[in-house]
């Protein structure tokens, strides 16, 4: 018996092919669950990471490392960075990711044009990023950090005027 999800993918593929579409995500897919290897050796990548991780937790294996050592890359962001950078380079990484939330879902002090920009930035780049290639090469992960920092900044500075200002109403 079929799955559905293989039934639905071939279908897609004979629909499109019929207008001489080829989408190469349905045909590789198609392709790994026939060979009944879906994970198309990701998981392999994460274990060698996590290898890394764990003879190197605090100080990392340096940059390039991974793709020096086995010619590829880890496939996630934050792997990637733990990897690399060791504990404080991934906590600084996860803290920029999960202050990119809270602006998009909390803050109401930014624009709603900033938050616009910042969902470009994080779709283009992160999403990307969370399922392959590395973050030293993809210029759009720079503009996502940039813009993120600039935010920060901000509210930085937002907040340092508006304590400088209570401090001199009390005077």
């Amino acid at each position: 018996m079929y799955d559905f999800n293989i039934i639905a993918l071939k279908l897609a593929e004979t629909v499109l092919g019929i207008f001489n579409i080829n989408i190469e995500a349905i045909s590789k897919n198609l392709e790994l669950i026939e060979k009944g290897n879906v994970d198309n050796g990701r998981n392999e990548v994460f274990d060698k990471a996590i290898e890394g991780i764990k003879e190197h937790p605090f100080i990392g294996n340096g940059i390039g490392d991974y793709a020096e050592k086995y010619v590829t890359y880890p496939h996630n962001l934050l792997l990637q960075s733990w990897y690399e950078g060791g504990i404080i380079f991934f906590l600084l990484m996860l803290t920029v990711f999960l202050y990119s939330v809270y602006i998009l879902l909390f803050d109401k002090n930014v624009d709603l044009n900033r938050k616009y920009m910042l969902i470009l930035f994080f779709s283009i780049s992160i999403v990307r990023l969370m399922l392959s290639y590395e973050f030293w090469r993809e210029i759009s992960f720079g503009m996502y950090l940039y813009f993120v920092l600039d935010i920060m900044q901000e509210n930085w500075d937002r907040r340092k005027k508006q304590n400088g200002n209570s401090n001199n109403t009390n005077i």
